[in-house]
């Protein structure tokens, strides 16, 4: 299980679901390609309390912004019972 990033943020979309979006400086001299491949399919998010939710990715969403830092957003649809993940969350891949 690898890092993938601290969660930062996250919003429910009608339609689409569950976004959560944070950086990882480790990542920031990886392509696009790369991060999507060092994502996966499945991602294990551990919350503030310890408590952890696995769930599948529908897309990865990269930008670089103007200080070369990658700002990442992962799409996750709906998880039965959650709404919001907590900010300081960390997201995980598990492939």
């Amino acid at each position: 299980m690898k890092v993938v990033m601290k969660i930062e943020d996250s919003v429910r979309i009608e339609k689409t679901g569950l976004i959560v979006s944070g950086v990882n400086s480790e990542i920031d001299a990886l392509s696009k390609d790369e991060v999507k491949a060092e994502i996966g399919t499945q991602v294990r998010i551990v919350l503030p309390s310890g408590e952890e939710i696995e769930t599948d990715v529908r897309e990865v969403l990269i930008s670089d912004s103007l200080v070369g830092k990658k700002n990442i957003s992962i799409a996750l649809g709906e998880i039965q019972g959650i709404t919001q993940i907590d900010r300081g969350s960390f997201l995980y891949s598990i492939e």
